[in-house]
């Protein structure tokens, strides 16, 4: 009876110890997880600001530009009709 209930005792060890290197290793790969879901949120961020100011950018100087052009264009107009 002894030898069985020595057996039980290190069959629950044995089983607990399983269980607990299990839900170490669930917890490192949660970590993990983790971590890479941060690293993709950062790149993802960065690449937004970099679209957000590619687009500043791009109006800003097609703005400047075409209030140039314009301006061009009415000095042109005001030459042409004083003449």
């Amino acid at each position: 009876m002894n030898e069985k209930a020595s057996e039980i005792k290190y069959l629950q060890f044995e089983l607990t110890r399983r269980q607990n290197e299990e839900s170490v290793e669930a917890f490192d790969s949660l970590k993990r997880l983790i971590k890479t879901l941060e690293n993709e949120n950062t790149t993802l961020k960065v690449g937004r600001f970099m679209l957000y100011l590619f687009i500043y950018i791009f109006i800003y100087f097609w703005w400047k530009y075409a209030l140039f052009i314009l301006w061009q264009l009415k000095k042109f107009l005001l030459s042409y009709h004083s003449k």
